[in-house]
Order: C-alpha cells, then sequence, then structure tokens
C-alpha cells in the first residue's frame, strides 16, 4: 500500500501544532501543488539522470515542495528539545549546483571533492546549525534509483542506512527532534567525543515516550543502544 506522505506529513504538524507541549516556530506546507508537476519532475528525473520512477518515487514529488517544520517542547515550563526540517524539491535539488561549501581547510582534496557531489534535500534554515541531509552523485554515472543518502553535522558526514522513502518514514516516526539521524548512521558512540550526543538522544527518546504515551519508541531506544 502505498504512503501518502502529503497526508502524514500534514497530520504531524496538526498533531504538534495541538499538543500543549510543543510550540511552532516556522510552519509551511504546501497543500495543493501544481497541476502536472510531479509527472514532468519524475519525466525529467528518468529522461536527465535515468532515476528509476518505476519504484514510485512521483509519490514524495507534492511533501518535497518545500516542507518545513520548527518547533520546540517543553516538560515542566522548560525548553527540553526541538527540532526542523525542510524539505526541498527532489529535482531541484537534484540539478542544483549552488549548495553551500561543506568542506573546510582541514579537509584532504579527495573529502573535498566528495563534498561537492552533495545535493541537500533536508537541511535547517531557521536554526542554523549545519545540519543536513543530502544526496551524493557519483560523477558521470546515472544511477537506477536515487542516490546514497549523507547526513552531515558541521564538518563530519555519514552514509545512512536508509532510501528516501525510509528518511521520510524515520522523519515522521521520530518527529524530526534534533539529530535523529544519527540513529541511522554508523557512528561508534562509544568515542568519548559522543558521550554527550548518546545522552542527549536517550533523554530526547524518553520525552517522547512521555509526551507521547500512544506512540512506540522502543525500536528507536534499541537502535541507540546497538552504538554503545
Amino acid at each position: 500500500m502505498t504512503r501518502d506522505y502529503l497526508r502524514d506529513f500534514r497530520s504531524l504538524m496538526d498533531e504538534l501544532r495541538q499538543h500543549t507541549a510543543f510550540e511552532i516556530i516556522t510552519e509551511e506546507i504546501v497543500t495543493k501543488y501544481e497541476d502536472g508537476l510531479a509527472k514532468f519532475s519524475v519525466n525529467k528525473l528518468k529522461t536527465r539522470f535515468g532515476f528509476d520512477i518505476s519504484q514510485g518515487y512521483e509519490k514524495f514529488i507534492d511533501v518535497s515542495l518545500y516542507t518545513h517544520l520548527r518547533f520546540v517542547y517543553y516538560i515542566n515550563r522548560e525548553v527540553c528539545g526541538g527540532g526542523e526540517f525542510h524539505l526541498r524539491p527532489i529535482y531541484d535539488t537534484v540539478i542544483s549546483t549552488q549548495d553551500p561549501e561543506l568542506w573546510n581547510e582541514g579537509m584532504t582534496q579527495q573529502e573535498i571533492e566528495f563534498l561537492k557531489y552533495f545535493r541537500v534535500f533536508d537541511d535547517h534554515p531557521d536554526s542554523g546549525d549545519f545540519k543536513l541531509a543530502a544526496f551524493h552523485l557519483t560523477p558521470g554515472v546515472s544511477p537506477p534509483a536515487f542516490p546514497d543518502i549523507y547526513f552531515y553535522d558541521r564538518g563530519e558526514y555519514w552514509k545512512m542506512n536508509l532510501d528516501y522513502g525510509g528518511y521520510l518514514d524515520a522523519l515522521l516516526g521520530l518527529l524530526g527532534v534534533s539529530n535523529w539521524q544519527y540513529l541511522f548512521c554508523d557512528v561508534d558512540m562509544t568515542q568519548p567525543k559522543y558521550e554527550s550526543l548518546f545522552n542527549e538522544l536517550n533523554n530526547t527518546l524518553n520525552q517522547l515516550s512521555q509526551l507521547f504515551t500512544a506512540r512506540d519508541f522502543e525500536t528507536y531506544h534499541e537502535m541507540l543502544r546497538t552504538k554503545r
């Protein structure tokens, strides 16, 4: 059964807006996209890049039209966490050559060349934390499906164990809270530098379980435990 992502993102936004613990800072969703846009974009992706849209990628076109949410949540009247997502149009993302420079002086030339082929599809323009998700295009290769997805966090980056549909599913399941992407990256959190991140994610999952008693976050707890 095909998932209706536009409906599900609307439902998520409605749920958070109505929750007494949440404050919505930014909210935008396209409720009606231009007639023929999905078909046009899918055909362009196929003819220009060879993407195999037979897998049903057209269902992602509408929800990727700058769907944007930023929020914070409170427990005992104190801000305890928040999140943001900003989904860019798939076609515009892939053909873009205007993404920010993600490299720095401490990187090797090989790393810089690798990052030049990142195409950002989810970022945080309001919070400005320079964390994002991107497709990685392979120079000179037209993939049979969407490219690999990477999570980038202020100079570090990891391949995610998700395809685009899986990314949207996980984003919905975790409400878009800060740093949720780490659960789907092969990051060894036994390293001291990730101790605070591990604790933050653990606290976030505990708080979400407290705020949404009807939702089951145990799968995500288990994913986090495997990283220690």
